[in-house]
């Protein structure tokens, strides 16, 4: 493994927070600023989503980085950290899924998600600016992380 792969995999789960919470809390920034500067949104309620967003993704990553560091784990698969830091990264990912599923499913998180699609103008973003589309992805996203450890487990079982 070379270096910046080895960097890469080491701190894995802090790029990933800074990347999808950072980068992502600047997406939010830009789409909730044309609803600000027509007066549907007050900057204080931009900057609390805004601010919502990046906790929501760095918090958790940046806990699971310090996991990762903790066991000095090769990489970033918690699966394959001892214990108790494989519990615990795994209790951290099923929190966040299940919050996830609440907000969408049962507060207001697909509404508030599917409105900062609502002013784009493209094919995709009008499908997104559904709440219904959001609660239909956020299931296949929980699928998809529910279904990857059992592929994983049933493909490493198959012998030649």
């Amino acid at each position: 493994m070379n270096l910046q792969t080895s960097f890469v995999f080491q701190h894995f789960w802090l790029l990933c927070g800074l990347w999808t919470g950072g980068l992502g809390a600047v997406l939010v920034y830009r789409a909730l600023s044309s609803s600000v500067a027509a007066g549907r949104l007050s900057a204080d309620r931009r900057f609390a989503s805004v601010s919502g967003f990046a906790i929501a993704v760095l918090l958790p990553c940046t806990s699971l980085w310090l996991l990762q560091l903790s066991v000095d784990a090769g990489g970033p698969d918690l699966l394959q950290w001892p214990q108790p830091q494989k519990t615990i990264g795994v209790g951290i990912v099923v929190a966040c899924w299940t919050a996830l599923l609440i907000w969408t499913w049962v507060g207001s998180g697909a509404r508030w998600i599917a409105g900062l699609f609502a002013h784009n103008e493209s094919a995709a973003a009008r499908v997104l600016a559904r709440p219904i589309a959001i609660r239909l992805l956020v299931i296949v996203i929980v699928a998809a992380g529910l279904l990857h450890p059992a592929l994983r487990h049933v493909g490493s079982n198959v012998g030649p």
